[in-house]
């Protein structure tokens, strides 16, 4: 029975190990690129900027689309907000929805909660701290309604997100996309 058990086991080691190959960071760093592009050619956005859908022939792609920061962060402004660029060191009022590349599968949304998150932006993912300072804020209108705010989707390679560590619902080094509401600066 000791014999079986080890060799079950040395099995599931080895099956494992065999998926977690290790790479180098330049490696890792293509591999990513390859995924957000591919994913970025076969998507398009929605007329009002909410949501992807499979390009059609006569859409442009969101790789036409997006601009890509010399960091490998892709981004797409959607609406620019009227009011200030946030820093790096700011705490931001935004609305978000995270996905994983390239399977689009959700793993967090301020949207689906119903209300919007206030976050120190020195204590987010490099992604956002080098994304959403291309987003400008909004106007408020009354008490938490803003107008003319900032949206638009992130693409983060693994290394500008949760990198080799991963989280309770991410793999490591997974690409991750946000579609993302830029509301005000707190």
């Amino acid at each position: 029975m000791f014999k079986y058990l080890l060799f079950v086991s040395g099995l599931f080691f080895f099956s494992h190990c065999e998926n977690d190959t290790i790479i180098s960071t330049e490696e890792q760093v293509a591999k990513d690129d390859d995924i957000i592009t591919s994913f970025l050619k076969i998507h398009t956005i929605s007329s009002n900027g909410n949501s992807l859908k499979t390009k059609g022939n006569d859409d442009k792609s969101l790789y036409e689309l997006c601009t890509k920061d010399p960091s490998g962060v892709y981004y797409y402004i959607h609406e620019q907000g009227s009011g200030k660029a946030p820093l790096k060191t700011n705490t931001i009022h935004i609305g978000y929805e995270g996905f994983i590349l390239p399977s689009s599968l959700v793993f967090d949304s301020s949207f689906s909660r119903g209300y919007p998150l206030d976050l120190n932006l020195s204590k987010a993912i490099d992604g956002w701290k080098i994304g959403i300072p291309k987003f400008k804020t909004g106007v408020e209108e009354k008490s938490n309604s803003y107008t003319s705010y900032g949206k638009g989707f992130l693409f983060i390679p693994s290394g500008k997100a949760y990198k080799t560590q991963g989280t309770r619902n991410i793999r490591p080094n997974s690409c991750l996309g946000f579609r993302v509401e830029v509301y005000a600066i707190k």
